[in-house]
């Protein structure tokens, strides 16, 4: 289970600062609470009426409890990002993520998640999206037998205030 809030904030046309949170619970991955908070700034490459790509750069801390005897793993570090979206029809946006993120204590403990979605707005709501898509997260951290590489298919429902 995954549940988290992005807020972006724009300082001019082009420049915008951000803060994130998410938690997750993985009983796969023997997790039983990732608690992840970040901050930053950010930059719109490109900014039109049917593309945008966004490159974000900022401060992170993770912090990572096992299920099992596994110790707790906490870390700060920095977090990159760029998110690319296209409207191909006025029913459905893709949308591709990708975040790196490290720690600064052992540059070796790092993230990487990919996203690649499909979000089509539930009736003619602007607010209301269906998010149908494929997350693959890599950690190079963790848990004893655990494989560093998961892959995930979703459908999510996104509320979208802008």
């Amino acid at each position: 289970m995954i549940g988290g809030a992005d807020f972006e904030r724009q300082l001019n046309e082009r420049f915008l600062w951000y803060a994130r949170t998410e938690l997750e619970r993985d009983a796969i991955e023997e997790i039983s609470l990732r608690t992840t908070l970040a901050a930053g700034f950010g930059w719109y490459a490109v900014r039109n009426e049917h593309r945008e790509l966004r490159l974000r750069a900022g401060l992170q801390y993770r912090r990572e409890a096992y299920s099992n005897d596994e110790p707790t793993n906490n870390s700060f570090g920095l977090e990159l990002g760029a998110r690319h979206a296209w409207q191909i029809a006025p029913w459905g946006k893709m949308v591709n993520e990708f975040v790196y993120s490290s720690s600064f204590d052992d540059w070796a403990n790092y993230r990487i998640v990919h996203e690649s979605s499909l979000d089509f707005p539930l009736a003619k709501s602007k607010y209301w999206l269906l998010r149908l898509g494929l997350s693959h997260e890599y950690n190079s951290v963790v848990a004893t037998k655990i494989e560093q590489l998961d892959t995930t298919y979703f459908l999510r429902l996104v509320f979208n205030w802008k």
